[in-house]
Protein backbone atom coordinates (compact mmCIF):
# COMPACT_ATOMS: atom_id res chain seq x y z
CA UNK A 1 0.00 0.00 0.00
CA UNK A 2 1.88 2.90 -1.22
CA UNK A 3 -0.34 6.01 -0.70
CA UNK A 4 -3.28 4.67 1.15
CA UNK A 5 -3.62 2.70 4.53
CA UNK A 6 -6.60 0.79 3.92
CA UNK A 7 -5.97 -2.20 1.73
CA UNK A 8 -9.37 -2.02 0.04
CA UNK A 9 -8.27 1.63 -1.24
CA UNK A 10 -5.06 0.66 -2.18
CA UNK A 11 -6.49 -2.58 -3.87
CA UNK A 12 -8.82 -0.10 -6.19
CA UNK A 13 -6.57 2.19 -7.20
CA UNK A 14 -3.85 -0.77 -8.08
CA UNK A 15 -6.23 -2.65 -10.04
CA UNK A 16 -6.71 0.42 -12.30
CA UNK A 17 -2.85 1.19 -12.35
CA UNK A 18 -2.27 -2.72 -13.48
CA UNK A 19 -4.88 -3.59 -15.52
CA UNK A 20 -6.76 -0.78 -16.50
CA UNK A 21 -9.69 -1.94 -15.14
CA UNK A 22 -12.10 -0.84 -11.61
CA UNK A 23 -14.20 -3.52 -10.16
CA UNK A 24 -18.14 -2.64 -9.14
CA UNK A 25 -17.76 -5.52 -6.19
CA UNK A 26 -14.12 -6.08 -4.70
CA UNK A 27 -13.69 -7.93 -1.94
CA UNK A 28 -10.94 -9.30 0.71
CA UNK A 29 -9.56 -12.50 -0.40
CA UNK A 30 -7.07 -13.39 2.22
CA UNK A 31 -3.23 -11.89 3.19
CA UNK A 32 0.05 -13.63 2.46
CA UNK A 33 3.81 -13.01 3.41
CA UNK A 34 6.80 -14.32 1.61
CA UNK A 35 8.19 -15.38 4.66
CA UNK A 36 7.83 -15.68 8.31
CA UNK A 37 10.63 -13.56 9.38
CA UNK A 38 9.39 -10.87 7.03
CA UNK A 39 6.92 -8.84 8.34
CA UNK A 40 5.49 -7.64 4.85
CA UNK A 41 2.01 -8.41 4.54
CA UNK A 42 0.15 -8.48 1.14
CA UNK A 43 -3.50 -8.78 0.83
CA UNK A 44 -5.37 -10.18 -1.85
CA UNK A 45 -8.87 -9.12 -3.20
CA UNK A 46 -11.65 -10.36 -5.72
CA UNK A 47 -12.55 -8.27 -8.01
CA UNK A 48 -15.75 -8.84 -10.08
CA UNK A 49 -17.59 -7.01 -12.63
CA UNK A 50 -14.87 -5.15 -14.41
CA UNK A 51 -14.76 -2.30 -16.55
CA UNK A 52 -12.01 -0.16 -18.05
CA UNK A 53 -10.98 2.47 -16.28
CA UNK A 54 -6.89 3.06 -16.31
CA UNK A 55 -4.96 4.83 -14.14
CA UNK A 56 -1.55 5.85 -15.34
CA UNK A 57 0.95 3.11 -14.18
CA UNK A 58 3.68 3.87 -12.05
CA UNK A 59 6.88 4.29 -14.53
CA UNK A 60 9.22 1.78 -12.94
CA UNK A 61 6.43 -1.43 -13.77
CA UNK A 62 6.00 -2.72 -16.77
CA UNK A 63 2.83 -4.74 -16.51
CA UNK A 64 1.18 -6.67 -19.31
CA UNK A 65 -2.44 -7.54 -18.91
CA UNK A 66 -3.74 -11.09 -19.94
CA UNK A 67 -7.44 -12.43 -20.28
CA UNK A 68 -7.62 -16.42 -19.20
CA UNK A 69 -10.03 -18.24 -17.74
CA UNK A 70 -9.16 -20.01 -14.55
CA UNK A 71 -8.03 -23.56 -16.13
CA UNK A 72 -5.69 -21.46 -18.28
CA UNK A 73 -4.13 -19.54 -15.32
CA UNK A 74 -3.64 -22.98 -13.38
CA UNK A 75 -1.60 -24.42 -16.61
CA UNK A 76 0.47 -21.23 -16.44
CA UNK A 77 1.19 -21.10 -12.80
CA UNK A 78 2.42 -25.55 -13.19
CA UNK A 79 3.74 -25.16 -16.79
CA UNK A 80 6.30 -22.09 -15.81
CA UNK A 81 9.78 -22.33 -14.33
CA UNK A 82 9.39 -18.79 -12.73
CA UNK A 83 6.53 -17.56 -11.45
CA UNK A 84 5.28 -15.17 -8.70
CA UNK A 85 4.49 -17.32 -5.14
CA UNK A 86 1.66 -14.60 -4.27
CA UNK A 87 -0.17 -14.92 -7.82
CA UNK A 88 0.08 -18.80 -7.73
CA UNK A 89 -0.93 -18.90 -4.68
CA UNK A 90 -4.14 -17.30 -4.90
CA UNK A 91 -4.99 -18.79 -8.55
CA UNK A 92 -4.85 -22.50 -6.94
CA UNK A 93 -6.59 -21.59 -3.88
CA UNK A 94 -9.24 -20.34 -5.72
CA UNK A 95 -10.13 -22.54 -7.98
CA UNK A 96 -9.67 -25.03 -5.27
CA UNK A 97 -12.68 -23.71 -2.75
CA UNK A 98 -14.59 -23.13 -6.17
CA UNK A 99 -14.24 -26.58 -7.54
CA UNK A 100 -12.37 -25.63 -10.24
Amino acid sequence: MDKEQEPLVAAQRELREETGFAADHIEFYCSCRHSEILEQENHLFIARELKPSPLPQDKNELIEVHEMTVDEAIQRVLGSSTIHTMSAFAVLRYARENGL
